[in-house]
């Protein structure tokens, strides 16, 4: 089910970025005369990018680069990247993601659609570990639509630069593997109420197993203190008793030495008593048996829960790494 979901997504994304329209074709008109706004001028436009007054000159700014993007496709290519990479990388790695729209956000994404723009041919290769490095840091940090695009370019600098980054290979898939973990607590968060997301366990959802096994638990607990409690008012009962006890046993060689009416009575009352706490100590005790067989009962009850949620967590961990497997080996494929 995950390869198959997975499957869609990305036919899904393939059909976007064919149905893409290019940003500008190289025989507009606008592309024209915003390229002529750069050409040989990069530097300085590179400057007022960086040192704009407000965010809607920067935007102007960045829109006039967007529309003359054909440059890349010419001689003018390196003196390009030379000046206005740098701006780029600048202005995304020290600005703030934004998470909402606005001026800010349309600057980034701006500037991420060019670098998606960009041809992936010798010329690129300088700047190549910069930009990887870039786009692996706004994967993690900007928002999901900015983080797409970072995707994009990930994809298509390790399709053509693949022998210079291999080193960088496992840090993209341990980034992919955790995205995977994390997927059930996403789901969670996604499709069920705040409270029940905010008790979700990290990248691990609530399940009804895990609900009752908490439960059993919550009653072992409160089984296991009332027990104690049993098993100390029993040795309060019990000391009482042998007090009791030796009280009458101390009436009782009274009356015998002085057989006194007064003293045989309170003889009778301490030897009722001494009964009484031997009773009352039994009830408890037997309290005290029922009390550990059903502990028993809820503790066995528990381990049963237990050990079925541990089933179930390992099935969908190897859901889990399988899918993640069915993706490394598509994106294998495609490569």
């Amino acid at each position: 089910a995950y390869h198959k979901q997975l499957t869609q997504v990305a036919l899904r994304a393939g059909e976007r970025e064919e149905a893409r329209p290019a940003l500008c074709a190289p025989d507009s008109r606008a592309g024209r005369e915003a390229a002529m706004l750069i050409t040989n001028n990069f530097e300085a436009h590179a400057t007022r990018l960086l040192r704009a007054e407000n965010l809607q000159q920067r935007q102007q700014l960045v829109m006039e680069m967007r529309d003359s993007i054909e440059i890349v496709h010419t001689a003018e290519y390196g003196n390009f990247l030379r000046h206005l990479f740098p701006a780029f990388y600048q202005l995304l790695s020290e600005g703030t993601p934004q998470f909402s729209e606005g001026p800010e956000q349309k600057v980034r994404n701006m500037l991420l659609e060019v670098l998606n723009r960009l041809p992936n041919n010798e010329t690129l290769r300088p700047h190549v570990p910069m930009m990887l490095s870039l786009c692996m840091k706004l994967l993690e940090t900007d928002n999901e639509e900015n983080a797409v695009i970072c995707l994009r370019i990930i994809f298509d600098l390790h399709k053509n630069f693949r022998p210079t980054l291999e080193r960088e290979v496992q840090p993209f898939l341990k980034f992919v593997e955790r995205i995977y973990r994390g997927l059930p607590n996403t789901v969670a968060l996604l499709f069920s109420d705040k409270e029940s997301a905010a008790s979700a366990g990290p990248g691990i959802p609530r399940t009804e197993q895990q609900h009752a096994a908490e439960q059993a638990q919550a009653r072992v607990q409160q089984a296991q203190a009332r027990h104690q409690q049993l098993v100390q008012a029993t040795l309060q009962a019990q000391q009482q008793a042998q007090a009791r006890a030796q009280q009458a046993q101390q009436c009782a060689s009274i009356a015998q030495a002085q057989p006194t009416q007064a003293h045989q009575a309170q003889a009778q009352q301490a030897a009722q008593a001494a009964r009484d706490l031997a009773a009352s100590v039994e009830e408890r005790g037997a309290e005290v048996r029922a009390l550990r067989a059903e502990l028993s009962r809820l503790e066995r009850q528990l381990g049963e829960q237990l050990s079925d949620t541990a089933a179930r967590a390992e099935e969908a961990e190897g859901a889990r790494d399988a899918a993640v497997a069915a993706l490394l080996e598509a994106e294998q494929g495609r490569a």
